[in-house]
């Protein structure tokens, strides 16, 4: 099916989601290959989350995109490729040793290294008694303790871990070691999944479009087609986004014709979100402003409280954004609901002997 819609023999709603399906597949192999301590689908995975960053404008560190970012990640991608003609007998060494920790004996539930730093060592500083403490007052004043505290913080940590198993406080029984696989948590699971397909049903199936909008893409929640010019960027997400690594690769880490530091020139690609709803507003001082919905509004509104006498309370009594995102979608149409809960709802408001009536 991936090869009809890429040959062009489906429509063009249903090439997205053929992709879409395949990034998502991509960063679960990903996931596994950490989990089973696989290096060689570590490599193969991470050029194609290189690309998809390439094509989302994610090239330098955020603070919300953690550790993915395109230039970093392209040129650890590239080390790992290269590792066994930099550094003979590295490859052998992680495969021996691992590139991620087993913190159980489970089977395919290993953790990346930095998760596994985040989970003890650090977890360890940032509690009680650690360098965080309010306990201990001015603690990191003195250089030369905060240094011995940084030296030895790892076995600090190793003996807080030895005293909870001692206690046994660190897990329950082997079969129940992960969240996830306990029964109320599978139970909440499938209830999770259920909810996600009942939505989904509302929504337009995307392999099976009319005759109508075969040239269109559409949007599965609104039914509205988009513009020429998105469909055109979306359905073209990954080979732009290849080539683009391609060309970071070539340029910046093999031949070095590029700087590796120089700015990299953003894609800017259209997606559903250009289609947006915008709403222009008049302010009393006859200015024209834009309003638009952003992804960082609250942290911005949380910034200026600090140093203005901002009332978030009544604030948040108006919309924040050019459309209220109860009843319509970001493109301006309606959301899509499920008639039959509206019924089931004023069923329940009637009274036990009353009928109710709606027009």
């Amino acid at each position: 099916m991936y090869a009809d819609s890429v040959d062009g023999k489906l429509a063009k709603t249903a090439q997205l989601w053929l992709m879409y399906a395949d990034s998502v597949w991509n960063l679960l192999r990903f996931h596994r290959a950490i989990k089973e301590n696989d290096l060689q689908q570590y490599i193969e995975t991470m050029l194609s989350l290189c690309s998809l960053l390439f094509s989302a404008d994610h090239l330098n560190y955020a603070w919300y995109l953690t550790y993915y970012y395109a230039r970093y990640l392209t040129y650890y991608y590239h080390h790992l490729l290269t590792l066994d003609r930099s550094h003979p007998g590295a490859v052998d060494l992680l495969h021996a040793n691992g590139f991620s920790v087993g913190r159980s004996n489970i089977p395919a539930s290993r953790c990346a290294l930095d998760l596994t730093i985040e989970q003890t060592i650090n977890r360890a500083a940032k509690t009680p008694g650690g360098i965080k403490s309010n306990q201990i007052v001015g603690f990191s004043c003195k250089l030369a303790t905060y240094y011995r505290w940084c030296v030895i913080r790892h076995t600090r940590a190793s003996y807080m871990q030895a005293t909870l198993d001692c206690a046994h406080m660190l897990t329950e029984c082997d079969h129940y070691a992960h969240r996830s696989t306990r029964p109320s948590e599978l139970q909440r699971s499938e209830q999770n999944v259920q909810q996600v397909l009942a939505a989904f049903k509302q929504f337009q199936n995307p392999f099976h479009i009319g005759t109508e909008h075969q040239s269109s893409l559409l949007c599965i929640s609104s039914g509205r087609p988009a513009s020429d010019a998105v469909a055109e960027d979306l359905v073209h997400y990954v080979t732009v986004d290849g080539a683009a690594a391609d060309d970071f690769l070539q340029t910046r880490l093999i031949n070095n014709s590029v700087s590796f530091q120089k700015p990299i020139k953003k894609l800017w690609l259209k997606a559903f979100q250009s289609s947006a709803a915008v709403k222009v507003l008049t302010t009393t001082q006859k200015k024209t402003v834009q309003v638009k919905a952003e992804r960082n509004l609250l942290g911005q509104l949380l910034m200026l409280s600090q140093v203005n006498e901002i009332s978030l309370k009544k604030l948040f009594q108006y919309q924040l954004g050019p459309i209220p995102w109860s009843i319509a979608t970001a493109d301006g149409a309606m959301v899509k609901t499920n008639k039959a809960q509206l019924l089931h709802h004023l069923e329940s408001k009637a009274t036990a002997g009353g009928l109710c009536v709606c027009r």
